[in-house]
């Protein structure tokens, strides 16, 4: 049970960081490229999240790699603090070029190392909930519309898959504003067309990160509320982002 806690943080975090008849639309692509760009950094926040009376905290570090760096992009490293019962794990998660992630947790109590990256039931990296990550440009990004929503002009951007030289979605829908380039609302679907979750950002920092979020789960009726605080403090010891033993 408690394994099955550490992949659902995980999710939290990496869901705690928008399309026409051509096949790609330049305008969409752009607008996503500059969302991108601003997250190409080395980042430390503390999230909260809170759901269905349960508290969860953890620091997160990520470090984005130079060229030099073989064959990977970045590497996280979380610490978690609440709830009480996982106090202490330490998760850590790389990104690799070819588009792989590979994960490994420590275990409640004896702090002992274990890698999770192909463990069934694995809830999986999704990480255009909260961060968007450049897989998002190797699909059909079109801008569908401009909105108002909360008083905000905003593009519609929609997201589709290619299988079989069929396209497939849209599979999410973003909502950016047209002045700020701000992701506003995202909402993801299943190739059916029903809604799986829908993001609210409601309050951004002044450099333009999310730092109050609402997260709706349609098939498990829950909502997670999310608040980032973030330290300019990244002058990192890479060292902590090597997956080890912790006692």
């Amino acid at each position: 049970m408690k394994y099955v806690k550490i992949k659902y943080i995980i999710y939290l975090v990496l869901t705690s960081w928008a399309f026409s008849n051509s096949s790609i639309d330049d305008g969409a692509n752009e607008i996503l490229k500059n969302i991108i760009s601003r997250y190409n950094q080395n980042m430390s926040f503390n999230i909260v999240a809170n759901v269905n009376k349960t508290r969860t905290k953890m620091d997160v570090d990520m470090v984005w790699l130079d060229s030099d760096s073989l064959n990977m992009d970045r590497k996280t490293w979380i610490q978690l603090i609440e709830p009480k019962d996982l106090e202490g794990v330490n998760v850590w998660i790389w990104n690799l070029r070819d588009g792989k992630i590979k994960t490994w947790a420590t275990k409640p109590g004896s702090g002992k190392k274990f890698e999770i990256s192909n463990k069934k039931n694995n809830m999986g990296l999704d990480l255009s909930l909260i961060q968007l990550d450049e897989s998002i440009l190797d699909g059909i990004n079109v801008i569908s519309d401009t909105l108002s929503y909360n008083n905000k002009e905003c593009y519609v951007i929609d997201f589709y898959k290619m299988k079989k030289s069929r396209k497939v979605g849209p599979l999410t829908k973003f909502w950016i504003g047209v002045n700020d380039y701000n992701i506003y609302k995202i909402q993801k679907f299943d190739k059916r067309g029903r809604m799986l979750n829908e993001v609210i950002f409601e309050e951004y920092s002044d450099v333009s990160f999310p730092v109050k979020l609402i997260i709706s789960d349609t098939k498990k009726k829950t909502k997670t509320s999310i608040e980032i605080k973030y330290d300019s403090e990244t002058n990192f010891n890479l060292d902590d982002f090597n997956p080890r033993d912790v006692k």
